[in-house]
């Protein structure tokens, strides 16, 4: 696989730099750094799927049922919700032994969601929330068994390969990543064309 991942980077993109550190991100793929770094597994069923088409009072349905709270309707872009309504949403939660499970179910969501969302799988405006990712986390106890390490890795992968198309001044992805790598002391910077 990353045979192919480095020929399909330097059939498509030809930027010596971007090229280097794809090389060195697929490379350590293999001593599966999402693991290392943050424990999240790499073998299980892929997470992937599609932006559904819903109005926001659906969404707000949607975000009740799964996360416990039902944002304000300006509070969605299309199939993404700002970071600031979880954010808002998690600093009032309180657990304790008390709380009943399925509250702490929904509370547990939402904070996947914020993780993935805004750290793992970051948009380049940081603001948005893809919620693509919460039909992953309907089944709390089943959210194990998806290789989301990979999908850090591949939307990592994306973003750095966008990165190298002309006019591209923001990127997304865990670029934290990177700099574990011990990548992030490079000159490695994007100027604009």
């Amino acid at each position: 696989m990353v045979h192919e991942m480095e020929l399909y980077y330097h059939n498509n993109h030809n930027t010596g730099r971007m090229r280097s550190l794809m090389v060195t991100l697929m490379r350590s793929c293999g001593q599966n750094v999402p693991t290392v770094i943050w424990g999240l597994p790499i073998d299980g069923e892929p997470v992937s799927g599609t932006d559904l088409e819903r109005t926001s009072v659906q969404w707000q349905e949607y975000c009740m049922q799964y996360i416990g709270f039902a944002p304000e309707e300006g509070a969605f872009k299309g199939s993404r919700l700002h970071v600031k309504a979880i954010i808002s949403h998690i600093s009032r939660v309180h657990i304790t032994p008390d709380t009943p499970h399925l509250t702490v179910c929904t509370d547990a969501r939402a904070v996947a969601l914020l993780l993935l969302g805004g750290t793992m799988c970051p948009d380049s405006s940081g603001n948005l929330v893809s919620l693509i990712y919460l039909a992953k986390l309907e089944d709390i106890v089943a959210a194990r068994n998806y290789s989301w390490g990979s999908a850090v890795l591949a939307f990592l992968y994306r973003e750095l390969c966008n990165a190298s198309e002309k006019g591209k001044a923001a990127i997304g992805g865990a670029l934290q990543l990177v700099q574990d790598l011990g990548l992030g002391h490079a000159s490695f910077h994007f100027v604009p064309d």
